[in-house]
């Protein structure tokens, strides 16, 4: 599942991927509002939905699933935080380069290289690194190129 939010341009930024067994739009359970954040499957998926009322609920009849949310609240900030440093601070080559390992260590499987098991195009790529196709091409090229 990859999750993507729109400018009023209608220019799309791609904010993260989810696999198996992850959870997205944990945010709107918390606090009712709705969010602008899509979601488009990459494979063939199966979503639950949980109500608002039954996952409150359950927080307030277990606190060791409300621990873990928090945790995976924290866990998502540092990952925002890390990412939007990325944006900032590095050039479409280093966002581009970033954007590999972290691919790699989330979906990477080992056969004496890495093979990341997300099929994403460059375009999807460029969404996530905020660049445009071409200059993820270019970048991965001369990359390639200077390797």
């Amino acid at each position: 599942m990859r999750l993507f939010a729109l400018s009023e341009t209608g220019h799309e930024i791609t904010l993260d991927a989810y696999g198996p067994s992850e959870c997205f739009g944990e945010t709107a359970l918390l606090d009712g509002n709705l969010r602008s954040t899509g979601a488009i499957a990459l494979e063939k998926t199966v979503v639950y939905t949980l109500r608002r009322d039954d996952f409150v609920r359950c927080l307030e009849r277990h606190p060791q699933v409300a621990r873990r949310v928090m945790e995976l609240f924290a866990h998502r900030l540092e990952h925002a935080t890390a990412y939007a440093g990325h944006l900032a601070f590095m050039d479409v080559a280093g966002r581009v380069a970033a954007l590999l390992l972290e691919l790699a260590g989330r979906w990477g499987v080992d056969h004496g290289s890495i093979e990341i098991r997300l099929h994403l195009t460059q375009g999807e790529i460029a969404s996530w690194v905020c660049a445009s196709r071409e200059m993820v091409n270019k970048s991965s090229t001369n990359t390639v190129n200077k390797g």
